[in-house]
């Protein structure tokens, strides 16, 4: 199914890479749709093409990108590590369509990596291939010698766009009181929650209530369950053992703060120095690796007899269950893991550890 409000998008992405467009550019801000997009194409029956989903996250090296591609593209399990071996690998002389998502959060290696892969489709080493750059900034903020590319962009969705999507979830579209009251959950909801599924949510609990969009009542109650949502999502982390606290507070640090932030904050292998050091970084994706040596490392540090053994993964399976993180990958190998809890779950979990979340995401 085409995303709603996205179809022109959907539409171009799917034309370009069917005529032929070897490199083409997503862009938008965050939760603009491009994700739920090129998921829509790779999920539709009879493409005139292949398709390969590619997640990026920072701490990912060139070679590891060149994996996933082979991988997904289902090519021998041998880990390429040049652009040549890639290629090699690569046993489908199919046209394939690989999206590259989230590729600015390859921060140092992006120029490289955009290089050499346009250098391999220019040359005719990879003229079956589709590239497709997914990303929150056009290539020229972090790439230093940006080429030409077909770009598609993704514009933050407008008001009358969340009316529209909001208005989708609801059977009786034409009622003008359900309008006059989705409008009026948008006025409240919009400057408080940037998530769109939280305004979702919110109208489908206010479209059953008596009270008019006018009414001072209905404002509040809009207000009312906002707070019992957020409640709610608190109500995640209570009963969690100690483990599955220290690594769910562990994977939210790891989310906000690099890796030289680690070796600063957690050992005195380095010396400080504020001015050239960058500790502060936004991550989707974690590695689990770092998540245990931060987890190892806090438990060093506030606790005196505790030890995390093979109790961590059933934490981490519980912590998946709740919805309060995402993998990606075998966690046996190279797992990524997403933050899915809220700010209100991570400092309650932060309260109950006696362990200062601020101070290990702040900038030293």
């Amino acid at each position: 199914m085409i995303p709603l409000c996205r179809e022109h998008q959907y539409q171009q992405i799917y034309e370009a890479i069917s005529s032929g467009v070897s490199i083409i550019v997503v862009s938008g801000p965050m939760s603009s749709g491009k994700t739920t997009t090129i998921d829509s194409i790779c999920s539709k029956d009879n493409l005139p093409f292949k398709t390969s989903h590619v997640f990026c996250d920072c701490g990912m090296e060139i070679s590891d990108i060149y994996s996933q591609i082979a991988k997904s593209m289902g090519s021998s399990e041998k880990k390429p590590r040049s652009i040549r071996a890639l290629v090699e690998s690569i046993e489908s002389s199919d046209h394939t369509a690989v999206f590259l998502d989230s590729f600015d959060l390859l921060d140092n290696i992006a120029n490289d990596l955009y290089i050499s892969l346009y250098s391999a489709i220019e040359s005719g080493v990879m003229n079956n291939i589709t590239l497709v750059f997914v990303s929150r900034s056009h290539p020229s903020h972090f790439v230093s010698d940006p080429i030409s590319s077909f770009n598609i962009d993704f514009p933050a969705y407008s008001r009358s766009q969340i009316e529209k999507v909001v208005l989708s979830y609801h059977n009786n579209k034409e009622d003008t009181i359900l309008q006059a009251k989705i409008r009026r959950v948008i006025d409240i909801c919009e400057p408080i929650t940037k998530d769109i599924r939280d305004i979702i949510f919110v109208s489908h609990k206010m479209s059953k209530s008596k009270l008019n969009p006018g009414d001072t009542e209905f404002g509040t109650q809009i207000i009312m369950e906002l707070k019992q949502m957020r409640t709610q999502k608190e109500c995640r982390v209570i009963g969690l053992s100690k483990t599955a606290r220290i690594i769910l507070l562990s994977i939210a640090i790891a989310s906000k703060t690099s890796s030289v932030s680690d070796l600063m904050r957690f050992s005195r292998s380095i010396k400080r120095n504020r001015n050239h050091t960058k500790l502060l970084e936004e991550h989707e994706f974690v590695n689990l690796e770092r998540v245990f040596a931060i987890s190892k490392a806090i438990i060093f540090h506030h606790f005196d007899s505790f030890e995390i053994d093979i109790s961590a993964y059933l934490a981490l399976q519980k912590l998946v269950a709740l919805g309060l993180i995402d993998i990606r990958g075998d966690i046996k190998v190279d797992a990524k893991i997403k933050c899915l809890a809220s700010e209100i779950e991570i400092h309650s979990v932060s309260k109950t550890l006696g362990v200062d979340f601020t101070a290990y995401t702040l900038e030293a």
